[in-house]
């Protein structure tokens, strides 16, 4: 393939390139957006989770609580008589009975007991008679109100060591007196099968709450946590501040790591729900996508850097096959005229000497039909690598073709100089040259020069005149040996 064959050959396969860049940027563009919005989604199914499961747990205990104090209230109605007509101690087996029979149709009721106006237990459905509940909050608010029916109490622990949760209700007479309270105890044990039914993934947590902020029950499970605050002081606060103001629910970020709430109180009673996961969690599937994003991203970036080293050698390789030489790996007479070209327009400029050298090799036909051409080829590269030895950096040594050369020496100060620079390069290609196969051969240089201005002024009429000046030493040393061998 020609020198434009390989040049369209890669600009075809650089716009291929450019397309699947440009492709590639709309793509990570419409991936990122893409990965924004399914990161704002996963935040937010995970607090709609974390919102339905509270509110499915508010509505448990709400329920719970409800159906205990439906059973409450026909306990007292079926008591009553027997308090304001005075209780007969005959009779007090009647209420164990009733009471045991309530109790006995309710899951969550661990006991239920009827405290006389003081607080000192009259019967229970376990028939326990050391309780008392003469301290507690729930007692003196029924005994300090009469428009108070119903009260729940804080998690306690009773007398037996068991921490409950009492719902009681006041039987009181014509006068709204108080004659006696019924109280139903739920163990929170009860409280804590119900969140053992929950799943909190493997970071989250859930907890039933009183009014004190202190824990009924929690999931993980922890021993000692029943009847403490929270160790979390940033779910403490918060909290507490849900409380205050009643909030329908709540989000905060815990110290040590990011947590989404949601608090719920439980309409009707004094209690609430906190569940809560870790951000890390909520954020799982989204940063697996993440990752399998990445790994694609970088897999596209690595075949696009991998065709663009490719395109990019292959403009290096044209550029060097345009530009070079490559056999002897000088540059060509295309590179050779526009350097020329650039070169005479500076020396116009500054006002300044440059020579041009035109060299021809002596003898090298006879190399070629007694050794071959492939030494003949390694002969052009030593030629080549000789002259390179001899001039400067910023000198130019190209090969015109077959064996001719030219040098262009950017700067002289004197004709003297230039015609030193050709003898060196005439005595250094003249040593004799060991071909690879160790036999060994010689060429001559015939060097032509010409100086720019005092020869010509212009790139072509000097490469001319290099050019005769050549022909001439060459026709010399034909005439000199011609009269040596006469």
């Amino acid at each position: 393939m020609d020198i434009a064959g390989r040049f369209r050959s890669t600009l075809k396969k650089g716009r291929v390139v450019a397309a699947l860049i440009a492709a590639g940027i709309v793509l990570f563009g419409v991936l990122g957006v893409e990965l924004g919005e399914s990161y704002k989604n996963s935040l937010e199914k995970a607090r709609l989770e974390s919102s339905n499961l509270s509110l499915l747990l508010a509505e448990r205990i709400v329920g719970t609580f409800n159906e205990t104090g439906y059973v409450l209230r026909d306990v007292a109605g079926r008591m009553l008589p027997y308090l304001e007509s005075g209780l007969d101690p005959k009779r007090a087996s009647d209420l164990v009975r009733i009471l045991s029979q309530k109790a006995s149709t309710l899951e969550q009721v661990s006991s239920l007991v009827l405290y006389d106006a003081k607080g000192n237990s009259l019967a229970s459905s376990d028939r326990r008679a050391d309780r008392s509940v003469a301290g507690r909050r729930f007692f003196e608010a029924l005994s300090a109100s009469a428009n108070l029916d119903s009260r729940a109490s804080r998690v306690y622990r009773s007398s037996d060591g068991r921490f409950v949760v009492t719902i009681a209700r006041a039987l009181r007479d014509a006068r709204r007196g108080l004659v006696a309270v019924a109280a139903a105890d739920i163990d929170t044990d009860y409280f804590q099968d119900e969140l053992s039914k929950l799943d909190v993934g493997a970071q989250g947590f859930v907890a039933i709450l009183d009014a004190g902020m202190r824990i009924v029950a929690r999931l993980p499970a922890h021993a000692g946590a029943t009847g403490s605050e929270p160790s979390n002081a940033p779910l403490k606060a918060l909290l507490e501040s849900f409380a205050a103001h009643d909030g329908p629910g709540a989000v905060a970020y815990a110290e040590g790591g990011a947590f989404l709430y949601s608090i719920r109180a439980c309409r009707g009673f004094p209690f609430y729900v906190a569940v809560g996961g870790t951000r890390s969690e909520a954020l799982a599937p989204w940063t697996v996508r993440l990752l399998g994003y990445g790994f694609s991203v970088a897999f596209v970036c690595a075949l696009l850097v991998l065709l663009a080293r490719n395109v990019a050698a292959d403009l290096r390789r044209n550029e060097q096959l345009a530009h070079y030489d490559v056999l002897t790996d000088l540059p060509n007479r295309v590179l050779y005229f526009d350097r020329l070209a650039g070169t005479v327009a500076r020396a116009r400029r500054e006002g300044r000497r440059f020579a041009l050298l035109y060299v021809d090799l002596d003898g090298f036909k006879p190399i070629n039909d007694r050794f071959g051409h492939a030494s003949g080829d390694f002969v052009l590269r030593e030629a080549a690598r000789r002259m390179r030895s001899m001039i400067r950096d910023s000198d130019t040594a190209a090969r015109m073709g077959g064996d001719e050369f030219t040098v262009l020496l950017d700067q002289v100060a004197r004709v003297e100089d230039a015609a030193i620079v050709a003898e060196k390069i005439g005595a250094a290609i003249a040593e004799p040259i060991v071909l690879p196969d160790g036999r060994t051969c010689g060429v001559r240089a015939s060097v032509g020069l010409a100086i720019f201005p005092d020869d010509a002024t212009d790139g072509e009429a000097l490469l001319r005149i290099a050019d005769a000046s050549m022909y001439e030493r060459k026709r010399r040393k034909a005439g000199l040996n011609g009269a040596e061998g006469a």
